[in-house]
């Protein structure tokens, strides 16, 4: 597994708010990544990005059992196939997660400039989240089961 996640550069700034500002919402980067991750996924924004302002090493991650979890449930989500958890395919399922990180902290940002503080936004978001219809088991049928 790679030893790192990166945070994107256009984000620098929202990111020291919400985990390291007088108004953090956030703990730590690792638990702000998992939040954006997943918010990400949820509303299937991925965003790519070059930039790299930093990273967080992925043993952070590691000390958090529910972490790596999220990141796989994640990559397994969009790749919809099990060879994404192939060891030649690591790279490939934190490229996954950190894009969908990108795009939640782009929804996040969208939130706040409307006013909305950290959070509130963050609650808001969460809310926002809990009463949107979730999917069934249905589909699974579109996911190559095949190791």
């Amino acid at each position: 597994m790679p030893r790192r996640l990166r945070r994107p550069e256009r984000h620098a700034k929202l990111m020291d708010e919400l985990a390291s500002g007088d108004n953090s919402v956030f703990n730590t980067y690792a638990e702000l990544l998992i939040f954006a991750g997943a918010l990400g996924s949820f509303h299937c924004h991925r965003v790519e990005f070059k930039k790299v302002v930093g990273q967080v090493n992925y043993d952070v991650f590691e000390g958090r059992p529910e972490f790596p979890a999220v990141i796989e449930c994640i990559a397994l989500s969009e790749s919809r196939s099990l060879s994404v958890f192939k060891e030649e395919n690591s790279e490939t399922r934190i490229t996954i997660f950190e894009e969908y990180a990108c795009g939640g902290l782009e929804i996040i940002s969208e939130k706040m400039a409307k006013g909305f503080l950290p959070q509130d936004a963050i609650i808001d978001l969460c809310k926002a989240c809990q009463t949107s219809e979730t999917v069934g088991p249905e589909v699974l049928r579109d996911y190559d089961l095949q190791f």
